[in-house]
């Protein structure tokens, strides 16, 4: 043989040689693929057959839901009563019934002792009716929310006068045609789980009344009241609370009032630029330093606050205006 038919025997050895590498890796990629689309569709079908599917729980999983029905419908009855614990059964009264009870009451709390000539309010203070102390009747239907909002009214008068407020300044209510338009509870149904919790879904858990009183206390007094709020029976959210005071007489003993007056005189004399933007910084100083005032505090002999305060009641129905009076009443005469 010649070196040309080796040569060429050579590279037609090593062609045949690529060509079956070549032809393998083909065949082993394509098996690959297909191996793949077939896992693929396979998975589809089980993810089809499995969303489509009924589900059977276990009965071990059956039986752990109710007995979290069970648990969950426990705990709610035992909040719900905490909650209602403070709700208030009223008589039903006439319009004129009602009006004299709230002159005559009234008249008792204004006698309560505070800083103002000895009282704790004005002599002509209305406790947030001032419509019905100018002789504007109420109408009859009004009257199962009036007898609550009265009754609240005289829970903060008394927490307040019991624990050293200094005077009441102000009292507003919700107003009566607002409160009109929401649904009031209706009473609950006789004890059961399952009665309770459709009573939650169909209507509001509770009836809500909003005050807003202004008033002036010392520190002590302050917080001696806002604990007793939180202590009563009564269902009672403090939605907000601000308290402020102008001055401060253990500061100005310090010589902070000397100071206060001393600052605004450094930017005289500077140009009429200077002396504006003086100006300026001194006011929003000013400003920051009523702020900080009250910080230390002499909690007897100090200037009071004056507090604003938001509150909340709430009334859950278990005791419906009228209705559980009477019912309670004919209960009593029927046992005698």
């Amino acid at each position: 043989m010649n070196k040309n038919k080796i040569v060429m025997g050579s590279i037609g050895g090593v062609a045949a040689v690529a060509a079956l590498v070549l032809g393998y890796l083909t065949y082993a990629a394509w098996e690959e693929k297909v191996e793949n689309e077939d896992t693929l569709e396979g998975q589809k079908a089980n993810v089809k057959r499995l969303s489509n599917a009924k589900i059977a729980p276990s009965a071990a999983s059956v039986k752990a839901i109710e007995e979290n029905h069970k648990t969950l419908a426990i705990w709610f009855d035992k909040a719900f009563d905490v909650a209602s614990r403070g709700d208030k059964a009223f008589p039903r009264l006439t319009v004129a019934e009602f009006c004299n009870q709230l002159r005559e009451e009234a008249i008792e709390k204004r006698a309560l002792p505070g800083g103002v000539n000895g009282k704790l309010v004005d002599e002509d203070f209305a406790f947030g009716f001032r419509e019905l102390s100018e002789g504007s009747l109420p109408k009859p239907e009004t009257l199962p929310t009036l007898q609550r909002q009265w009754d609240d009214i005289k829970l903060f008068v008394d927490t307040l006068a019991t624990n050293g407020a200094v005077q009441l300044v102000s009292v507003e209510k919700s107003d009566v045609k607002a409160a009109e338009e929401q649904p009031r509870p209706a009473p609950p149904p006789p004890r059961g789980r399952n009665t309770r919790q459709q009573q939650v879904e169909e209507k509001p858990l509770a009836d809500a009344q909003t005050y807003t009183i202004v008033f002036l206390a010392r520190p002590l007094a302050l917080v001696k009241t806002i604990n007793e709020f939180a202590r009563t029976e009564r269902f009672i959210v403090v939605d907000s609370l601000v308290f402020e005071r102008a001055t401060d007489a253990l500061g100005d003993a310090l010589g902070g009032k000397d100071k206060e007056e001393a600052r605004p005189s450094r930017g005289r004399g500077r140009g009429r630029g200077r002396g504006r933007a003086s100006e300026e910084e001194a006011s929003a100083e000013g400003e920051s330093e009523v702020r900080r005032k009250g910080l230390v505090v002499d909690p007897v002999t100090d200037v009071p606050f004056t507090v604003t305060m938001k509150i909340t009641t709430y009334d859950f129905g278990t005791k419906a205006s009228g209705e559980a009076a009477e019912a309670g009443n004919e209960g009593e005469e029927e046992q005698k």
